[in-house]
């Protein structure tokens, strides 16, 4: 296409990703509880791996 990927497409992508960026970042600050699993799994990565790594094979 011919105008794939010009600065204006780029710079509404990067605004586009930043705006979803706030968005989770507020949402992670006002419902903490919700994102919860997430955390506690962040918090504990090796060990997520190692047991997905267990489950696959």
């Amino acid at each position: 296409m011919p105008h794939t990927s010009t600065t204006i497409e780029m710079a509404g992508g990067v605004g586009v990703a930043m705006c979803v960026l706030a968005g989770c970042l507020r949402v992670a600050e006002r419902l903490p509880r919700l994102l919860e699993p997430l955390t506690a799994a962040g918090a504990m990565a090796l060990t997520v791996y190692a047991l997905h790594a267990l489950a696959m094979s």
